[in-house]
């Protein structure tokens, strides 16, 4: 049994090659991810040649927008108590990654690594600040920075976010993964730099700001991910569950794919097995709704990359069967959406063995999927594009068809999909399509066929 959850995986040191790449594939990787937070750019078009080489899945470059970090200019021990002096720039033995010196101001909290190191601000002076730790920790290198509940007039881009992007561009990557929106207006003004490109925005959902404007952001994006890192040290931790369950929702009632990251099998960077806590927290994000899940740092500089991807995959396929629709639905005036609706009720009614939706775009597809029904939708696009973005859409099994007939597609999409071993004779399949139409999102019609009928058809009217 095929799961119908998709598995992004962190690439790194652990997983760059292409040996390496093709064991995950294998264990069930659906998407790679590369996070120019760590490494260079050869590192990455090295990163996205061997994907390519190993499978035609989609890659999503994360960026860091509008995100803090601090910089060490090697391992750092944080001992309680002590003040260190924080400066701006790369002289500094310590320093942040924006300039932020007039915006912070002395008694601020700041959390550092996902908020395992807590500290204060206790002094400023000469263009620097003192942290005093009030939780101590180690890091190294280059590490995320919060001040919880506080907005920072960072911009939305830097230097390496827009080198990042035309390199996204120039390698035809799929999704661009967005830290730290705040509003509708990062990501219109992030698609203004992507053009026509065709690449995908993932808005991550990490700060008080994102939470608030959430609706209008998973309007305007392509995807919502539930970055629980940085998110939990926003919000107190209590809160984190029934804010990733509200996110959900909110994103399974617009038909938009959702991904929920971070410390999903923490234990297994370094151990062959997960606790039961992170076992029990992979399934209640399935349960949750969520069409993907992430892992991070397991993948990227974990001990067993493999076998964290098998884990994972083992326990989607053991909880899918349990999950169900949370949609509510009412009157609706899209043709579209309606759509999506009827092929819930007629699959509640009928032994619908498949679903098979040809599409432009992808997004009638998001429309049947959030309705978690237990049966492949199998998305006919002729786009490679559009193919491998739709992979991050719950129980969709998207096929490239190149040579789609304008007249009888369904029964010509039939045959094709008959032929490559993709519907069987003795099934009942729903077929959905847009006709006589040249907008997107334009599915109107719904049509079912007992395959063995539709095939005895064929043979009479060649």
């Amino acid at each position: 049994m095929d799961k119908k959850t998709s598995v992004m995986c962190t690439l790194g040191p652990a997983s760059q090659t292409k040996r390496m790449l093709e064991r995950m594939f294998k264990a069930g990787m659906n998407i790679a991810r590369i996070n120019i937070a760590h490494g260079n750019f050869q590192e990455y078009r090295k990163m996205i040649k061997n994907v390519r080489a190993v499978a035609d899945i989609p890659i999503a470059v994360d960026i860091k927008g509008p995100e803090l970090r601090i910089q060490s200019r090697g391992p750092c021990s944080m001992p309680k108590g002590k003040v260190y002096s924080i400066g701006f720039s790369k002289k500094d033995d310590l320093y942040f990654s924006h300039r932020i010196y007039k915006q912070i101001k002395v008694g601020n909290s700041v959390s550092i690594y996902d908020g395992l190191i807590k500290t204060k601000v206790v002094w400023k002076r000469k263009g620097k600040i003192g942290l005093k730790v009030i939780i101590p920790g180690f890091f190294e290198g280059n590490k995320g920075v919060n001040l919880p509940g506080k907005h920072l007039n960072v911009p939305l881009l830097s230097s390496k976010d827009k080198e990042a992007i035309q390199m996204s561009i120039k390698e035809k990557v799929d999704y661009i993964a967005l830290s730290f929106v705040r509003s509708a207006s990062d990501v219109n003004n992030l698609r203004k730099y992507l053009g026509r490109s065709g690449i995908g925005i993932i808005s991550k959902i990490e700060n008080h700001e994102g939470l608030q404007n959430l609706d209008e952001i998973i309007e305007v994006s392509d995807a919502i991910m539930v970055a629980r890192g940085d998110l939990g040290v926003e919000v107190h931790t209590e809160k984190l569950p029934l804010l990733q369950k509200d996110i959900i929702v909110r994103c399974n009632i617009k038909g938009k794919p959702v991904i929920v990251a971070t410390e999903m099998l923490k234990t297994m960077v370094e151990n062959t097995r997960p606790t039961r806590a992170e076992t029990s927290d992979v399934a209640n994000a399935v349960l949750d709704g969520a069409d993907t899940v992430m892992l991070s740092e397991e993948t990227s500089v974990g001990k067993h990359p493999v076998e964290v991807v098998e884990t994972m995959s083992k326990i989607l396929k053991e909880t899918e069967p349990y999950v169900s629709s949370k949609i509510p639905f009412k009157r609706s005036e899209r043709i579209y959406a309606a759509i999506g609706k009827a092929v819930y009720d007629i699959c509640q009614h009928l032994p619908v063995d498949k679903i098979v939706t040809l599409t432009r775009s992808g997004y009638t597809a998001g429309l049947i999927s959030r309705f978690r029904l237990n049966k492949d939708i199998i998305t006919v696009t002729d786009n490679d594009i559009v193919k491998r973005k739709l992979c991050l859409n719950y129980g969709v099994k998207p096929v490239v068809y190149k040579k789609m007939p304008a007249k009888e597609r369904i029964k010509n999409t039939a045959l094709f999909l008959y032929k490559k071993g993709i519907l069987k004779q003795n099934e009942t399949v729903l077929f959905t399509a847009g006709i006589y139409t040249e907008r997107e999102h334009a599915t109107n019609i719904i049509q079912i066929h007992r395959m063995k009928e539709l095939l005895g058809y064929c043979r009479k009217n060649k």
